[in-house]
């Protein structure tokens, strides 16, 4: 069944974007040094057609989405990139607590994410 709306977090429902899926691939692969673009749209489909294979209708969550991110790219064997994926998630997630807590906004939370992901490279966390 193809897959065309996504539930945000807030529980709003968007169109469903593979192209996000695809960015998100990409930067993980450029945060361990780059890597075969075309292989990141092959794991993009991968992605999408495990989605599709579990989804129970036509939309699914984001941390659906996250988590079969995180399966194609372990049993692709791409362990930096899903190490590097799981550790945005991370920082992102650490992102919207401080945001909820402190009641900030959108602007200037680049910088906070990037110290974040840079904590967590370092092991210093």
């Amino acid at each position: 069944m193809k897959i065309t709306t996504i539930v945000k977090r807030d529980d709003k429902v968007e169109d469903f974007d593979k192209g996000k899926i695809h960015v998100a691939i990409v930067k993980a692969v450029e945060d361990v040094g780059g890597g075969d673009v075309r292989r990141a749209a092959e794991l993009t489909d991968m992605v999408v057609a495990r989605l599709e294979s579990f989804a129970a209708g036509l939309s699914v969550t984001v941390e659906e989405t996250q988590l079969a991110i995180l399966h194609v790219l372990h049993h692709e064997d791409y362990f930096k990139v899903e190490d590097a994926y799981r550790k945005w998630m991370v920082a992102h997630s650490i992102m919207r607590l401080i945001k909820a807590e402190f009641h900030i906004d959108d602007g200037g939370t680049d910088e906070i994410i990037g110290r974040i992901q840079e904590v967590l490279a370092d092991g210093t966390l």
